[in-house]
């Protein structure tokens, strides 16, 4: 975790100011480089190398080149020692230094080399070149402005703001927020701000921006593949994922649910034995139909991990505008709260910390993905079957209750219908097409959230399910090896049978359930309140809680 932002021109107190802002991304370390032609900050949450070789921004060797960069590169060793046979010379053991030195050799198709999650920006000093690049997934933020030639970037939308940018609501994301409780697309809730997309990289040269996308989740060729075969190759590629990103020099944790996705990854990282993992769990001391600290507990015991949950259990309305503040815009899934609790208690342990992200939209895991499994199942085994309206109505309607937050008009209806349509009509199986759609239209709303979070107190989050090689492998699965009669994600538990831990994932995985009553302090407690403060004057009450 890590904050960078700059503009191409020269300012001094203005790149200071807002290189500060970000000071919870990064509160190791500040560092700045300006001239002429462009001014560009960082602030660094030190985790690999961290020493004084690792500062930021960071040069080759002549000088020519620098980068400021957010993220992880877990291939960087075989990409350092692949260089290197290329005569590049490296002054510190930072995988930054593994990027500057890929783009000597690759030029931008560096992005294409590397595994991991990344935002960052490359100058080429004499050619007075902006290169930025975003992640496959979008795991890693970036920001930018771009009108008559002025040309602002940041991890965050707070320091633009500070670039004398007019905070214009954009109206036209309005109803896309309302709809589908966040901002959908490379638009903001600000006028002229942009988000890069995931996977997605830019170029500013002689005062003309060029993006590019250089990722998509392929369009797969279903494998003819047994369940055996096909656990194998998960187990074995989770496994890897894991491991690398347990690289760090500073102390790292997992969050732990009662899940099938956080213990997965436990009982992988418990492999190591040289160390006792540690794991984090929050929960609200309620009952056990909305907590699952108790089913979290037995996981963690199972794996002997060194385990510490925090409770919810105080009212959280004076905790919204730090939690807005941080967010930047709205986001309506209030699983955000919890999340900043969490974040806060691992941040008193460790640096870093894996999570599940991913593993639902792969492997088949939510409720919704359930009818579509069956309609597969019995279009696949009975062709006669007539599917059509169930289809429809399923493809075009049930969505509605995840996403949207307000009693659906018709309007509204149509709204979802249009915007999933060229999500279903890229691939044949309806599974896919599901996953495929929530990669686009959820996740990144729910990295966003992740990231600014874990942020919000200094600490980073790694994802070891978005590794592109499970993703592209996930995608090429049958559906019938994601969800199996009433059996959810079938490959991950397979995994977890083989480690011996069965008894804790009984029953139906029920999520992370909001006790809106408790928090506060209602007998009756009207669901709106909490809507009605992201939607209602939230970039008055973004200022005022600075």
């Amino acid at each position: 975790m890590c904050g960078i932002c700059g503009f191409n021109w020269e300012d001094k107190p203005l790149l200071r100011e807002m290189t500060n802002i970000m000071e919870h991304r990064g509160p190791d370390q500040a560092g700045f480089h300006i001239d002429d032609d462009i001014s560009v900050g960082h602030r660094r949450l030190s985790i690999i190398d961290v020493s004084e070789a690792g500062r930021m921004p960071m040069f080759n060797e002549d000088g020519s080149i620098l980068i400021i960069f957010n993220g992880e590169i877990y291939n960087f060793k075989e990409l350092r020692a692949e260089l290197e046979k290329e005569k590049h010379r490296f002054s510190s053991h930072s995988d930054t230094e593994t990027i500057l030195h890929g783009y000597e050799q690759w030029g931008e198709k560096v992005v294409e080399r590397l595994n991991g999650e990344f935002a960052f920006c490359i100058y080429d000093i004499p050619h007075k070149k902006m290169f930025l690049a975003r992640d496959r997934l979008g795991i890693k933020p970036l920001y930018y402005y771009f009108n008559e030639g002025k040309f602002i970037f940041a991890s965050e939308i707070k320091p633009l703001l500070l670039a004398g940018i007019p905070r214009e609501v954009n109206v036209a994301q309005v109803r896309e927020y309302l709809n589908l409780r966040y901002i959908p697309g490379e638009e903001t809730l600000f006028t002229g701000i942009k988000k890069l997309l995931p996977g997605h990289t830019l170029t500013l040269s002689e005062g003309k921006m060029i993006i590019t996308r250089f990722w998509d989740v392929p369009i797969p060729q279903i494998k003819k593949i047994t369940l055996v075969e096909a656990g194998k190759e998960v187990q074995e590629l989770l496994a890897d994922s894991v491991q690398r990103r347990l690289i760090a020099d500073v102390p790292i944790g997992i969050y732990l649910s009662g899940g099938i996705d956080s213990a997965a990854i436990t009982a992988l990282a418990s492999q190591n034995k040289t160390k006792q993992v540690k794991t984090f769990s929050v929960g609200f001391d309620y009952n056990e139909e909305v907590d699952e600290l108790n089913q979290a507990q037995k996981i963690a015991r199972f794996f002997s991990t060194d385990h510490k949950e925090i409770v919810v259990d105080e009212p959280i309305t004076p905790l919204l505008p730090k939690i807005l503040w941080h967010l930047d815009q709205p986001h309506g899934d209030p699983v955000i709260i919890p999340n900043f609790k969490l974040s806060q208690l691992a941040s008193k342990t460790v640096k870093v910390v894996l999570s599940g992200e991913g593993a639902d939209e792969i492997f088949g895991g939510y409720v919704r993905y359930m009818p579509v499994a069956k309609e597969w199942e019995l279009r696949t085994h009975f062709p006669s079957y007539n599917a059509y309206l169930f289809t429809k109505y399923y493809r075009h309607f049930s969505y509605l209750d995840a996403f949207s937050a307000l009693t659906a008009r018709n309007d509204d209806i149509e709204f979802v219908r249009e915007t999933l349509r060229p999500y279903f009509e890229r691939f044949d199986n309806p599974i896919t097409a599901m996953g495929y759609a929530d990669f686009n239209l959820i996740m990144p709303s729910l990295l966003q959230m992740g990231d600014r979070m874990a942020g919000a107190f200094g600490i980073e989050n790694r994802c070891p399910f978005l590794d592109r090689r499970i993703i592209e492998f996930g995608f090429s699965l049958p559906p019938e090896l994601k969800i199996h009669g009433l059996e959810q994600k079938v490959l991950l538990r397979r995994i977890l049978e083989k480690r011996g831990l069965t008894e804790p994932l009984k029953g139906e995985k029920r999520g992370l359930t909001i006790v809106f009553n408790q928090w506060f302090g209602k007998k009756d407690w009207d669901r709106g309140a909490y809507f009605d403060f992201l939607k209602q004057g939230w970039h008055r009450r973004w200022s005022e809680s600075r």
